[in-house]
């Protein structure tokens, strides 16, 4: 241990040393007590054999008692006894000395030990001051260690600070040419900008007079080609009636007999329409619209006569909307001029197209005047309107109108006037009758 304080001076290491020292130190007093206490166990046996020996030289036999020689025998008897009993003192001297050194061997053995006790706790008390010392030296360098860092730590911000005063002034500089070269440059730019100043005047003047002119002359050219072209607009739009009424005329003549009979009549639920928007196209044989593909006048009509096959729906006597001339002249005019009234025209038509849609609703028994309904028949015209007037067509030419309550009084006064047969009342009190029943 010694050894180890001169050389090592670390806290671990003489925590470690110390710990050893305490570990060795219960072992060692362990040690010592066993060879005591086999000590004391020898003295013990060594005492009870001189005990037995004192006995026995003495003549004192507690199990057997003592025999008494008489004569010569006697003499010899003592004689032996005598010489053993000197050989017993002998021994018992010698054991007496052994129990004294084994004694003091003994108390030379506490005494060491406590010795070594006390220097062992002295050892413990120099390790802890030792220790001590050493803690406060480790906490002196700690501190120590902690003003360096700040010390490092304030270095480095004041070299920071100092970089970031250099980057300023560099900045500064480098501001203060531009702007000396800026100034330099509006110097010389306004130098230029006077002389292009005085050119631009010059230039201005010669040529303000060469503008005034050609501007004219260019709203003069755009007036004319925007009158040309609204005349060709117009002169392509009368053509365009033209050619609608004349496919009118041929419609009406040759193409307005009876439609052939679907295969398969479709489902009439009056909650929509009963067929659907491509349902004219449908080319299949299994098609239950198929006939009318077949017939081919509903969906060759919508798609490449859209006026003369809407004027027939509107005109229908189911419907009875609008005249069938009149309708073809009006919706052929508001297609031709929508082009020359940005679509007002158009937007006109779309908007009586969604009216006659209403009309078949209501019609037919069909949900109108919501805003549902409204919006779905705006919707289909704006984006298809073709697929529109197909349906629309299918619907009028294939679909009856649910009846009346005046058709339904209508009925039952004509059933009721046929069942009067040989009635004599007078006619004029039978159809008096019929009235008041309509």
């Amino acid at each position: 241990l010694k050894r180890s304080f001169g050389s090592h001076g670390s806290t671990a290491s003489l925590q470690l040393e110390s710990d050893a020292a305490m570990k060795v130190l219960p072992g060692f007093v362990a040690a010592s007590i066993f060879v005591l206490s086999t000590a004391l166990k020898q003295q013990s046996l060594e005492q009870d054999t001189l005990d037995q020996a004192v006995q026995t030289s003495s003549g004192f036999n507690a199990a057997a008692p003592p025999v008494i020689f008489r004569g010569p025998q006697s003499a010899v008897f003592l004689e032996a006894s005598s010489s053993n009993l000197a050989a017993r003192e002998a021994k018992v001297e010698a054991l007496a000395k052994k129990e004294q050194a084994a004694l003091l061997s003994q108390q030379q053995a506490m005494e060491a030990m406590a010795q070594q006790q006390k220097l062992v706790v002295g050892e413990n008390a120099a390790l802890q001051a030792q220790m001590k010392k050493v803690e406060a030296k480790e906490q002196k360098m700690e501190e120590i260690m902690t003003q360096q860092s700040q010390a490092l730590k304030e270095a480095k911000a004041s070299r920071n600070h100092a970089e970031a005063l250099l980057q300023q002034q560099s900045g500064a500089l480098l501001k203060a040419k531009a702007a000396a070269s800026s100034m330099a440059l509006a110097s010389s730019a306004s130098l230029a900008s006077t002389s292009l100043a005085s050119s631009a005047y010059n230039f201005l003047a010669s040529t303000s007079e060469n503008v005034i002119i050609l501007g004219s002359s260019t709203a003069q050219l755009a007036l004319r080609l925007s009158q040309q072209v609204i005349r060709d607009q117009l002169i392509g739009g009368a053509l365009y009636v033209v050619v609608m009424c004349i496919i009118a005329y041929i419609y009406g003549v040759k193409f307005t007999y009876e439609y052939p009979k679907l295969e398969q009549e479709p489902v009439v639920t009056r909650a929509n329409f009963s067929f659907g928007l491509l349902d004219g196209m449908k080319c299949s044989s299994s098609a239950a619209t198929y006939p009318i593909v077949r017939d081919a006048r509903i969906p060759c009509f919508s798609c490449c006569a859209l006026p003369v096959r809407w004027a027939d729906t509107a005109s229908s006597m189911k419907i009875n909307y609008l005249h069938f001339w009149a309708a073809v002249i009006f919706v052929s005019l508001c297609e031709a001029l929508a082009g020359v009234t940005y679509y007002i025209t158009g937007f006109v038509f779309i908007i009586m197209a969604v009216i006659l849609r209403q009309r078949i609703r209501r019609l037919y028994g069909m949900p109108y005047a919501t805003c549902g309904s409204c919006t779905q028949d705006l919707c289909v015209w704006s984006f298809c309107a073709p697929c529109a007037t197909m349906q629309e067509a299918m619907e009028v030419e294939y679909i009856e109108p649910p009846a009346k309550p005046w058709q339904q009084s209508m009925s039952a006064a004509v059933k009721s006037i046929t069942s009067l047969g040989a009635d004599t009342t007078p006619l004029k009190t039978q159809v008096r009758s019929a009235k008041e029943v309509c």
